[in-house]
């Protein structure tokens, strides 16, 4: 292709807005105006920028994560590190979605940092009308559809069917405000994926646009990411069909491409840019989040609907099936033009795209019901596309979309019936913000309580109290907490409140808002279900401890933890009648107790023996440190998993201890032995605590623990070191000693010196990461310039897209049928049959059977594999086959000890 020919090269007709139609374009600036009208008085401004700690659902624990941003990482060169605020120690922002925070964070500069905040939080719901009018006027040319897409987004966001899913106000008040985020950036993503193929652009926009998206929220960018490979499926009968004249459509130089091998060409060159854009733009935060995905955890969670009537309810079929039927008609229609066929093609590509990920999603460790809010947004805005053209064909003021002259247009051409479209817009856009009005009951007084934030709650005086009182940092030990449930919401507005114990008091503590990124959540909520009565978890199926007071002082020995707050009489009775506790304090309708055992230490010399390595089971060795972590008895006793352990640590471990080939033989041995030394006086003494935590404090001093480093002087180099502190890779000695991540999830070291210092720093793939991201400018401006002047292997890049698209689309779909979301499926459908009945017991039993073996207690560990057994033993009794069901039982009480899933057992005889 010649540079003059560049001018010259065949485009698709569009439409430009039509200078002059004075009409449109008041009616569409009063629509506009009329839907930020009505946001700006559904909720009181006055609140978003008043001085105080946005609460509310999953809102009330942002501040301290934002907070942490800007005062520690931000300073130190960082977009994201380690926290010691929640999990023990976590990596903070590294597996949550970096652009919202680092935007309130920069604000947060020039605003106070709650304003900041807040800002942030309604920013995605604010913008979205905007971006819906700026995507619409695009791809229609039309700013009337601009218009009506803008009001159509209105019902989006105060529809109230669901309160979590995301994109809607009521989900952004519970928390998924960096949702929002991407869910405005998605409309516009739409129009440019439209615009590069009709202006023939190189995709660079469309690359920035998915960026930014994968930087708000991954939920919305995996339907996202299906966009711009739409026009490699439009090149799929090409490459199919047999051309006898290839030759005769090239030029007569063999070196240049023509025709339709030009446009080909242009087509993946164009879907290249747009993912190398995307991906170069994320990889600062991309690629070390995915070399880390092994310390975090994932969530599998399949969203259960009591009939086909409730799914329809929640997930508004009502209104995206009919219309994905309404859009799939227009894209096949002859009276459209070719741009409008091909926008309701992308629109409906879009929505299989929603519908396929919310399939496979239960099979990816993903909740599916996330992949609504994307379909519902994509319905509206071919909505209001479709309802706007139709419109359009009945005046004469302009072509419908794609230059077609419209139906009316033969008519007359009075300013009337110029006029009737755009004020048709008008009409039902008023409809729309009435019906907005009237669907949005509780965004009002979801946004009242949380803006006002935690200084209007009924409890903040207390909050204050024991921030002032407890006032410390990482160094004074962790600070735990009894779970509150939804009942205690109105005591700080959350009942997440006391997760951000570390923002009101500098203290440390467990459970935190980012359960997915630290492998030790699970161990933290295992750790609260021991001490609450209502534990809460994201994760489904997951079994509690039963409330244990005699595992406590082992467990907060081993967390170097000082002070619990507890609320309900049951749990404050026991911990003040318990020998190792004593209440340090009553404020309001808390107490705190102090744990008189603590002795202020991350750091201890692990004694003679006590160290081993263990051979990883079929779950791996997240698997088996939680087992170590749940049971208690073996704390005394840490391991390394055989996963990490090089020939230093196993010449190490030899000399003393024992290298076990799987975590049952460790788990029976070590338990035999502790039965012999005599348990209760474990429990009695008066070094019970530090005896059950392997615990060996002398020759450890100068210790300080911060988020960046751990220093400590050390009597007893040469010996393995037990750090009480989250493993991460980013965590590297001064000295060079390697790190061990050790049972439960903490860090083992053997200290060459005295004096050690451990700092966290930045890992291979975040350097990576970040040398790629700044190449994303010179890329864009390197695809900018290239041309496909000269013959390139577009057809082999292009057939191996597809063929690689098609191979994942399998994969997933047959991943959607085995593993996690199969276990539930049998699972489920046994639990609702009678074992009473002999055609019912036996249908149980083929559901069952698979999952009933010790190796699927490995890989889930979970409700759903203990029910397996459950069952399985259940029907063994009725069949009167009680040395089988003995068995049966007997493995799940060996296993699950001390958990309120036993209870469920039945009692032999």
């Amino acid at each position: 292709m010649s540079a003059k020919s560049k001018h010259t090269e065949p485009r698709s007709p569009t439409i430009q807005p039509a200078g002059g139609d004075l009409v449109e374009s008041i009616v569409s600036a009063l629509v506009l105006l009329g839907v930020y009208a009505v946001l700006f008085t559904r909720f009181d401004m006055r609140l978003l920028f008043s001085d105080t700690t946005l609460t509310g659902g999953d809102t009330a624990s942002w501040f301290q994560v934002l907070s942490t941003l800007k005062n520690d990482f931000l300073p130190k060169g960082r977009l994201f590190g380690f926290s010691q605020g929640n999990f023990f120690g976590y990596l903070e922002g590294q597996h949550y979605f970096i652009l919202p925070f680092l935007s309130a964070a920069l604000l947060g500069f020039v605003f106070p940092l709650t304003v900041a905040l807040k800002v942030a939080t309604v920013a995605g719901g604010f913008a979205l009308p905007l971006t819906m009018f700026v995507a619409a006027s695009s791809i229609t040319g039309r700013k009337r559809a601009g218009a009506l897409a803008s009001a159509l987004s209105l019902l989006f966001l105060f529809n109230e069917s669901y309160t979590i899913f995301g994109g809607n106000w009521l989900s952004t008040f519970a928390g998924e405000f960096c949702f929002s985020w991407a869910m405005a950036f998605l409309p516009l993503l739409v129009a440019s994926v439209v615009a590069d193929r009709r202006q023939r652009r190189r995709g660079i926009l469309s690359g920035i646009l998915l960026g930014l998206i994968g930087l708000s929220h991954f939920f919305v960018f995996m339907p996202a990411f299906f966009l711009p490979f739409f026009p490699a499926l439009e090149t799929l009968p090409r490459l199919l069909r047999k051309r006898k004249t290839r030759r005769r459509a090239m030029g007569t130089d063999a070196g240049t491409i023509t025709g339709t091998d030009a446009e080909d060409a242009g087509t993946t060159l164009r879907i290249l840019a747009t993912y190398a854009i995307a991906f170069l733009l994320m990889a600062f935060w991309l690629l070390p989040m995915a070399a880390t995905r092994a310390w975090a955890q994932p969530i599998s969670m399949i969203w259960h609907f009591s009939s086909f009537k409730d799914f329809a309810r929640q997930t508004l079929a009502w209104i995206w099936a009919p219309l994905a039927l309404l859009f799939l008609g227009a894209s096949l229609s002859k009276r459209l033009s070719g741009e409008e066929r091909h926008f309701f093609a992308i629109v409906i590509y879009s929505l299989s795209a929603c519908a396929f990920l919310f399939y496979v999603a239960p099979g990816l460790g993903m909740p599916d019901i996330r992949f609504v809010p994307s379909a519902l947004l994509l319905s509206s805005l071919g909505a209001a596309i479709f309802c706007e053209s139709v419109l359009s064909r009945r005046g004469a003021s302009r072509p419908a979309m794609g230059g077609r002259p419209s139906a009316g247009g033969q008519g007359g051409t009075g300013l009337i019936e110029t006029a009737l479209p755009s004020l048709a817009v008008m009409a039902i856009s008023i409809a729309a913000c009435a019906g907005a009005v009237g669907m949005g009951r509780n965004a009002s007084s979801w946004y009242r309580w949380n803006y006002s934030g935690y200084e209007a709650r009924t409890e903040w005086p207390a909050m204050e109290t024991l921030g002032e009182k407890y006032k410390g940092g990482p160094d004074d030990g962790r600070f735990l907490w009894e779970k509150q449930d939804q009942r205690d919401n109105k005591d700080f507005g959350s009942e997440r409140a006391f997760e951000n114990l570390f923002l009101f008091t500098g203290h440390p503590t467990s459970e935190g808002i980012h359960y997915g990124s630290s492998m030790m959540a699970r161990a933290a909520t295992y750790l609260q279900s021991s001490y609450s009565p209502n534990p809460v978890d994201p994760e489904a199926e997951r079994i509690y401890s039963e409330v244990d007071p005699q595992s406590w002082p082992a467990r907060f020995a081993l967390l170097n933890a000082r002070y619990i707050v507890t609320h309900s009489e049951q749990i404050t009775s026991l911990f003040a009648s318990h020998p190792d506790f004593a209440l340090d304090s009553k404020i309001s309708k808390f107490s705190v107790f102090r744990y008189e055992r603590y002795t202020g230490r991350y750091v201890s010399v692990l004694p003679s023996g006590a160290l081993s390595i263990v051979g990883g089971g079929a779950g791996g060795f997240k698997t088996d440190y939680y087992r170590f972590f749940r049971e208690y008895e073996l704390y005394e006793y840490p391991f390394v998993s055989s996963e990490f352990a090089d020939t230093a640590l196993e010449s190490t471990v030899k000399k003393t201890g024992v290298v076990w080939k799987r975590y049952d033989d460790y788990e029976n041995a070590l338990l035999a032995k502790i039965a012999i030394l005599g348990p209760s006086s474990r429990v009695t003494t008066a070094s019970a605590g530090e005896a059950e935590a392997g615990i060996q404090e002398a020759g450890i001093q100068n210790e300080q623990v911060d988020n960046f480093s751990i220093r400590f002087d050390t009597a007893a180099p040469g010996e393995p070191h037990y750090i009480r502190i989250s493993y991460a890779p980013g965590w590297k000695s001064r000295g060079g000693e390697k790190i061990y991540p050790v049972a439960p999830g903490f860090m083992l070291m053997v200290p060459k010196t005295g004096s050690v210092e451990l700092y966290y720093g930045r890992t291979i793939w975040e350097i990576v990461g970040l040398l790629l991201s700044l190449l994303s400018l010179p890329a864009a401006f390197a695809f900018w310039k290239i041309l496909p002047r000269k013959r390139f292997p577009h057809r082999l890049l292009l057939g191996a897209a597809l063929a690689v698209f098609a191979l994942a689309a399998v994969y997933l779909a047959l991943q959607a049928s085995a593993g996690y979301p199969a276990l539930a499926k049998d699972i489920e459908a046994a639990r609702r049959l009678n074992l009473s009945v002999a055609s019912q017991r036996t249908r149980a039993l083929a559901l069952v059977e698979p999952w009933a073996t010790v190796e699927n207690l490995e890989r889930f560990d979970n409700r759903l594999v203990f029910d397996a057994f459950r069952i399985k033993a259940l029907a063994r009794l009725r069949e009167k086959k009680v040395g089988e069901a003995e068995v049966l039982i007997e493995t799940l009480r060996r296993r699950y000890s001390h958990t309120r899933a036993l209870e469920s057992l039945p009692t032999l005889k």
